[in-house]
């Protein structure tokens, strides 16, 4: 079984982070181009690697893996001699995988939020919890 990595990409997404590992840990890759304006995100075979129709994605050794967070710690730990993660046995992974899962799911998203310029949430309040203090 080939160990390309076969990664669908669009400049224009998330799957930029997922360019930069595959160059980091010094995979073979073969780009997919992913054309948002003509929807092939949304085909039948897309939505077959990715029922949400997001990128990135990737398939490797017969594996598909999506999501951003997820693709590169799959990646750090196929490619090892690249040593772009802790082994799973050091203690210093929790910390690796704190650091990873926070710029996923806390950084990733504002920064997003900024460059897409979205506007704030509102952070009204409701009237019932007015008093209530906050720790």
């Amino acid at each position: 079984m080939s160990d390309e990595v076969v990664f669908y990409h669009n400049p224009r997404s998330r799957a930029q982070m997922v360019h930069w590992m595959l160059e980091e840990c010094g995979a073979p890759y073969r780009i997919v181009p992913t054309d948002f304006t003509r929807n092939e995100h949304k085909t039948a075979e897309f939505l077959s690697l990715n029922p949400m129709g997001k990128l990135p994605v990737i398939e490797h050794r017969g594996i598909v893996v999506t999501e951003t967070a997820a693709i590169i710690a799959y990646l750090a730990d196929q490619f090892p001699d690249a040593k772009l993660a802790p082994s799973v046995h050091d203690p210093a992974r929790g910390i690796y995988y704190r650091w990873l899962f926070f710029a996923a799911a806390c950084f990733e998203p504002a920064l997003f939020d900024k460059l897409m310029k979205r506007p704030d949430p509102s952070r009204n309040r409701h009237p019932d919890t007015a008093a209530m203090t906050t720790f």
